[in-house]
Order: C-alpha cells, then structure tokens, then sequence
C-alpha cells in the first residue's frame, strides 16, 4: 500500500517495502504512477548522490524562475529534513515543515 499525505508541504509518498531473506526491495520512482495517478507531472533532469558524515548541514536551495521538484531518499542511517516556503504570493509562506527520513521511509 502507498500511503500518501497531500496535506503537507512537501508531498509526502511513503512506499512499499518489501524484505525477505536476501535483503529489501522497492520501486524508488514510477514516472506512470505519478502522472496517471496522482496527477503530478515530474521530468528527471539531473540525479545527485550525497554520502555526509554525522552533523552535517547541506544547503538551502531555492529557485524563482526555474522551481525544481526533488526526490530525497535515504541509503543510510537518517536525516532531519526541513522544508520552508519562502515564494513571496504563497498562502504557505515562511510556514515551515520538517520530518525525520531514514533507509525505510
């Protein structure tokens, strides 16, 4: 069962995960289930890998003429992702979320 949270800023898709004696699989994107069942149109134009050492702080990123979707999936150990709306017009604006991610989520 994909367990979806569409209340939240970000989206929120919690998948299948299925474990067995040789170790884990699931599906890390499905372009087809996206668009046809979730409506959401999402192109891959660059697909990045970060390893950081405990405590690290990766950057803010943002952008206003070209606004960019991501993917963020956990390989190893967890992280605390925050997310903060600061699009000027936004009803959402400097409203921020966070949620702790790990290999399982």
């Amino acid at each position: 069962m994909i367990k979806i949270n569409n209340n939240s800023l970000p989206l929120i898709i919690s998948k299948n995960i299925y474990k067995d004696n040789r170790g884990v699989f699931f599906e890390n994107f499905n372009k087809k289930y996206l668009k046809n069942k979730l409506n959401i149109n999402f192109e891959i134009l660059q697909h990045n890998i970060s390893l950081s050492k405990k405590g690290t702080v990766r950057g803010l990123h943002y952008q206003i003429k070209k606004p960019q979707s991501k993917i963020i999936r956990v390989i190893q150990g967890k992280i605390f992702d925050v997310v903060l709306d600061i699009r000027k017009k936004s009803k959402n604006r400097v409203i921020f979320k966070y949620i702790m991610l790990s290999y399982l989520s």
